[in-house]
């Protein structure tokens, strides 16, 4: 598959990479549309924190090609939207029910791979 990869802020790279295989809580999704919004803006140029050599774009929605046994909530062919946000579920704030203040939070498209890509 192909994606962008952000280097490190102003660097950009097209890359091919291996398609994804879903792990027993994951799903693979064929990306129909990736939104680039101003934290995109930020993170190339420097100015919002994101993980080098991560496939960055946090808006997007596709249909399911794949999933792990663990999930059971959705079918391959399902059309979804992604939240991209991860909480741990464990720290004081999450169990306080102040997710957005999560000690741990991750992001697909900041710190884990998003949706510059084709799956």
């Amino acid at each position: 598959m192909r994606a962008a990869l952000f280097r490190e802020p102003h660097r950009i790279d097209l890359i091919k990479k291996e398609l994804p295989v879903a792990k027993h809580n994951e799903l693979i999704i064929k990306i129909d549309t990736c939104g680039i919004c101003g934290t995109d803006f930020h993170i190339f140029n420097g100015t919002a924190p994101a993980k080098n050599n991560t496939i960055l774009g946090h808006e997007f929605s596709g249909v399911i090609i794949d999933k792990g046994k663990e999930n059971n909530d959705f079918k391959v062919g399902d059309r979804v939207v992604v939240d991209p946000n991860i909480y741990c579920g464990f720290c004081s704030y999450c169990k306080e029910g102040n997710v957005h203040f999560c000690k741990n939070h991750k992001a697909l498209g900041v710190t884990l791979d998003g949706g510059f890509a084709e799956y």
